[in-house]
C-alpha cells in the first residue's frame, strides 16, 4: 500500500528500523533489506524519474528515519552504522549521457541507497533502450554489469 504519512514508524529513537502500522508485507520486505549484504537498486526512467511503483517503495522507506513530532526534519537511522554496498541500475529511451545527466532517476536511486544505509559503489545507466519490446542489452553493457558485480561483493575496487 501507500504510505499513510502517519509517521508512527518514525517516533522511536535508535538505529533499529521503525515498524509500519500497515500489515501489508512491507515489514517482511524491510526485514529482508536489513539481512542483505548489499543491494542492487533499479528502475527504468519514466518521464524523467523513477517509476511510480519505485516512488511508492521509496515513500515506505520512511521507517529508516527518526522523526519525532518535535523535530523539524528527519534523521536517518543508518547514518552512523557501517555502510553496506549498493549498485544502481537504470535505463531510458534517451541516449545514455542525456538520461544519466538530465533525469532524476540516478539521484533517486542513490538517495534510496543512502536511506537504507548503503554507499553507491557503482552505477549502470543504459540509454537508447526503447527501440523494441524486447531489445537485447549490448555486449559492452553486459560486461560492465559483470564488472560492477565485483564491486558489490568487494572483489573489485571502484
Amino acid at each position: 500500500g501507500f504510505c499513510l504519512n502517519c509517521r508512527e514508524c518514525t517516533q522511536q529513537a535508535g538505529e533499529s528500523v521503525g515498524r509500519c502500522v500497515q500489515h501489508d508485507g512491507m515489514d517482511e520486505l524491510i526485514d529482508k533489506i536489513e539481512l542483505a549484504d548489499g543491494y542492487i537498486l533499479a528502475s527504468p526512467t519514466n518521464f524523467g524519474s523513477v517509476t511510480a511503483i519505485y516512488k511508492r517503495f521509496m515513500e515506505r522507506l520512511i521507517v529508516y528515519a527518526y522523526w519525532p513530532w518535535h523535530m523539524n526534519s528527519p534523521r536517518l537511522r543508518k547514518e552512523n552504522t557501517p555502510p553496506k554496498r549498493a549498485l544502481i541500475v537504470s535505463s531510458s529511451a534517451a541516449p545514455g549521457i542525456i538520461g544519466s545527466l538530465m533525469y532524476e532517476t540516478r539521484k533517486q536511486l542513490k538517495k534510496t541507497a543512502r536511506i537504507i544505509g548503503a554507499d553507491t559503489v557503482g552505477t549502470l545507466f543504459v540509454g537508447s533502450i526503447a527501440k523494441g519490446p524486447h531489445q537485447p542489452l549490448p555486449k559492452g553493457i553486459l560486461q560492465r554489469a559483470r564488472k560492477l558485480a565485483g564491486r558489490l561483493n568487494g572483489s573489485e575496487q571502484a
